[in-house]
């Protein structure tokens, strides 16, 4: 019987995942890409996430391109889902963690 799942993804895992760099690169994007074919339902991060990740990659990054690609891959995609703690969803959330 197959198992309902899910997956939060953090600021060092989107970091890894576009920044050819980081040695975690190649896991990142073997990891995305059977997140992408639903191998674990659906696909979460925060809007607390977001904010790290953009204010890391302004910090460390010195192209401002891949600091945009960082935040608009997040926003743009119809897979991830930005879950707001602010919103109904935390206690929930919350709860089922």
């Amino acid at each position: 019987m197959p198992v309902n799942m899910e997956v939060f993804l953090d600021t060092g895992y989107f970091f890894a995942l576009k920044n050819e760099n980081d040695k975690n690169f190649d896991a990142a994007q073997t990891w995305m890409r059977r997140f992408l074919k639903n191998e674990f339902g659906s696909i979460y991060t925060s809007f607390l996430v977001f904010n790290e990740l953009v204010t890391l990659a302004r910090l460390m990054l010195i192209r401002q391109e891949l600091t945009l690609s960082l935040g608009n891959y997040i926003l743009k995609s119809d897979r991830i889902i930005l879950v707001d703690f602010r919103s109904p969803d935390f206690n929930p959330a919350r709860k089922k963690f």
